[in-house]
Parts: C-alpha cells; structure tokens; sequence
C-alpha cells in the first residue's frame, strides 16, 4: 500500500497535517474560474481554443513519460491538465463538473456493474447514471481520487499508464466531436454531453494521477493556490495564452 493510500480516506478528512484550501471540486472548479475566468473569456472566445489547450496537455504528459514516471515529475502536468478540463468547464455559465462524477462514477459502486470495486469485462454493457447526491457533492478531488482507485485502481494499474494515457487522448477527440455537433443540440443536451465527457477526462487524468502516485489535490493546490503560477495575481493579469506545448521538466 503507497504512503498516499494508508494516509487518506475517501470517507473522512485526511488524517496527517495538510492543508485543503477548496474543500470540494467545485469550489476548486470556482476558485479557478476567478484565477483564469476573464483572461479565458477574453482570450478563447471559442470552445476549440480551450480543448486545444487540453490536448496540450495530454501531450506534455505523453512527452514526460518517455522520459520519467517519477510521481514528482508529474505533479505540474496533472495540475495544469486538471485546470485545463475546468477551463473547458467554465466555458458555460454553470456546467460543474461534480454533477458528471456523481453520476457516472456513484459511492455505489461501477455504473456498468454496480459493483465496486469494478469487475466489468473490456466490452462493457450499458452505463446507468446515476442522481447526484449530497455526499458526493462535498467530496474534494483527493476524495475523488481514492474513490476511482477503489473502483478502477487495480484494472488499471494492471493495464498500465500507457493504456490510460491513451484513454485520455481519446477523450479529447470525444470533446471535439462534441463541439462540432453542439449546434445540433439543445441547451441542456449540450450541457450534460459536456458534463459527462469532462467527467471522464478527469477520472482518466485522475487515473494517471493514481498510477503514477500523484496527490491532485496538493499538486492542484500548489500550482493554484496562491492565484496565477506566472504572475500571481487574481484574477490573472497575464497576457494571451500560449498555445505551444509545455516542454517536460
């Protein structure tokens, strides 16, 4: 058992002596859109540009792991990829991203098996959403966190980081897919398709997190925390973004 799985559990408060600035994903989701909200308005007027952002992402983490899969190394390129997806998020004027992980990742149990931990096959059946709840609602990321490694751990470690690196990449062409038929949809279909495809990227970046033996919460809260990591202000004051991928290190 890793010193991140004996210190922590998904039910209570983290036993040793650290402190959680955002005591629930949405309020580490909010807390970002005061850090990045206007700056992301003012600078990607369009959906693409903020999954563009994404897929940067995702491809400093490919880019990193040819060359380490030390837990230390990872923590920024979570951190920003966690960022990344509440950017996307943030895009509409309420779209939490809590109310995707409660219903497709419910305290039951899988949502294609209703078993936790999971013992779904490769092929899986039918997902069953489930209706967000009150206790989830006030789970924080690291919360969040142990609970996927309860469900998924096991499979996917077994699978590798490779596998859900990849799985992660998928979800961003899911995400474009999404954007180019958006104007298809209606209000709320557009919502909860964005809902549910920004949950699983999470629960893939949360997967990635699990493997390699990153704490999301403090790698979040340490390049968040205090506003802005370039120029430390809040709300940002920074310039335009850039689009080039991060280099590893």
């Amino acid at each position: 058992m890793s010193e991140f799985d004996r210190e922590h559990d998904v039910d209570a408060e983290p036993i040793h002596e650290v402190l959680i600035q955002y005591p629930t994903l949405d309020s580490l989701q909010a807390r970002l859109g005061e850090i990045f909200g206007e700056r992301d308005r003012i600078y990607f007027d369009e959906r693409y540009a903020r999954i563009q952002l994404f897929e940067n992402g995702v491809a400093d983490l490919f880019d990193g792991l040819r060359r380490s899969q030390r837990a230390e190394d990872y923590e920024v390129p979570c951190a920003r990829v966690v960022a990344r997806i509440f950017c996307i998020a943030n895009s509409f004027e309420y779209l939490p991203v809590s109310n995707g992980m409660m219903e497709k990742f419910p305290v039951e149990g899988c949502a294609y098996c209703g078993t936790s931990p999971c013992i779904c096959a490769d092929n899986r059946g039918e997902v069953h959403l489930a209706t967000p709840n009150a206790f989830q609602q006030n789970w924080n990321l690291r919360q969040w966190q142990l609970h996927l490694d309860n469900l998924y751990g096991e499979p996917n470690r077994a699978k590798g980081i490779w596998f859900a690196t990849t799985r992660l990449a998928v979800e961003t062409n899911e995400l474009v897919s999404a954007e180019d038929s958006i104007r298809h949809m209606t209000i709320e279909e557009a919502k909860n398709t964005y809902t549910h495809e920004l949950a699983d990227s999470l629960a893939w970046t949360i997967a990635i997190a699990n493997i390699l033996g990153v704490d999301l919460q403090k790698a979040t809260e340490d390049r968040f925390g205090n506003g802005c990591n370039n120029c430390g202000s809040v709300p940002c004051r920074c310039s335009r973004h850039n689009m080039q991928q991060v280099k590893f290190g």
